[in-house]
């Protein structure tokens, strides 16, 4: 059992994405260790809220952060977690029994290593992540990402930031870099590959999901696209793919999600008349999503920078084969023989190639099931939260007091009601 200095700006069990997978993150570490909490007021509150009554072995510190910095967030910046860092910092060196209890501090989110920790200054063990992000323009397609927001393209800094203090001293100063995948070996500088373990950051509830894997039994071919419609996400390539195949065959592609790229992509569609073939449904709730997953039978994924993708966890635990780009996430969390996985080129060769993809899967059902079959065994047996928890709790165990092992162990068991307590 170790004592965890827990550093989460984001942590709110109502919240989804890195808020969410924080908050699992903690329950999970709260199995086998001590905690304490850093995280903001709202975060806090809600934690209280969501747990109620707190675990004997969690503390959580909230911090009040200006209401102009929060509200920020909305721009895809985090210029609160400044004020955060700053606050949690002061409050902690400050505390001589707070430092004196802690035997690990981990740093979790912000995910991106854009945001450093100050806590990197107070001589203990420090983990930062898992880390993620990073995946820069490829050249190939500089030309189709001219027409994304300004804001992302300041991406390209990323290449010089990790050089600077404080980022280059936190890195220094670390114990161990958790990364969510493996390509951010490429991205992380070289000198500190030795400190990286790859953890994903977040895992696929088992129970939660009705497989199908069966050959689906539907008049037309069902095409499923989940995720936010941005540039980067590529459906503007996956629509074009349809151009060729409209009038030659039975097929529609299911749109889920919402964005800055939503009319461009309807005006795609209504320009080569596609109205028949591409359906818009905007944000769902997860559960309708879930019955869309039921019902596809091919999930394409044309991704183009994407630094994880949750979404192709969810359909590979539905048995869905996979059309996606082979490049940063899913390159990783899709087995070959689970997906066309379609290489960095050229737009126009890349819509080629999703356009070959699709008649290919088309063309034979038992491929499609053969594939989903494969993806649905390779999630349950490396990203099911059963297999993180087992991860996180083997990496933290290295810092486990000397003795507590044997004593968590026996309280675990008075809880079951083995020993009497």
């Amino acid at each position: 059992m170790a004592n965890i200095l827990y550093s989460a700006y984001f942590c709110n069990p109502f919240e989804s994405s890195e808020s969410y997978t924080a908050v699992k993150w903690l329950e999970v570490l709260l199995k086998e260790h001590n905690v304490k909490l850093l995280t903001n007021r709202s975060c806090a509150e809600a934690l209280e809220s969501y747990f109620n009554p707190m675990p004997h072995n969690l503390e959580v510190i909230g911090f009040d952060i200006p209401y102009w910095l929060e509200k920020k967030r909305k721009m895809q910046l985090y210029p609160g977690y400044f004020s955060f860092d700053s606050k949690s910092y002061k409050y902690v060196k400050q505390n001589k029994e707070l430092l004196e209890w802690t035997d690990v501090i981990l740093k979790k989110t912000p995910s991106s290593f854009r945001y450093y920790t100050s806590l990197y200054k107070l001589g203990k063990p420090l983990v930062v992540g898992p880390i993620g992000g990073g995946l820069q323009i490829p050249k190939e397609l500089k030309s189709y990402f001219k027409k994304e927001p300004k804001l992302n393209k300041l991406r390209v800094l990323d290449r010089w930031i990790l050089r600077f203090p404080p980022f280059s001293k936190q890195l220094k100063s670390s114990h161990k870099l958790l990364i969510t995948l493996d390509y951010l070996r490429e991205v992380l500088p070289p000198q500190y590959v030795h400190k990286m373990i790859t953890i994903l950051d977040t895992g696929i509830n088992i129970g939660d999901r009705k497989i199908a894997v069966a050959p689906k039994q539907n008049d037309k071919l069902n095409l499923l696209y989940v995720g936010k419609l941005v540039r980067y996400k590529g459906a503007e390539l996956l629509i074009k793919s349809l151009i060729p195949l409209k009038g030659k065959t039975n097929l529609v592609l299911n749109v889920i999600g919402d964005g800055g790229e939503r009319d461009n992509l309807k005006n795609i569609v209504a320009q080569n008349g596609l109205e028949n073939m591409v359906i818009f449904h905007g944000n769902m709730q997860r559960t309708d999503i879930f019955e869309h997953y039921q019902k596809a039978d091919i999930f394409c994924f044309p991704s183009l920078t994407e630094a994880s993708g949750n979404v192709l966890l969810e359909a590979s635990l539905y048995g869905l084969p996979m059309l996606t780009i082979n490049n940063g996430g899913p390159k990783y969390m899709v087995p070959d023989e689970g997906a066309i996985k379609i290489n960095i080129q050229s737009e126009e060769k890349i819509i080629e190639e999703l356009t070959k993809g699709i008649i290919t899967l088309m063309a034979s059902p038992e491929k499609r099931q053969a594939m989903g079959q494969a993806n649905y065994d390779f999630v349950v047996n490396n990203f099911s939260w059963e297999v993180l928890e087992k991860k996180i709790n083997d990496f933290f165990g290295q810092y486990n007091r000397p003795g507590t092992a044997a004593r968590a162990a026996a309280q675990k068991e008075r809880e079951r009601g083995g020993i009497a307590a």
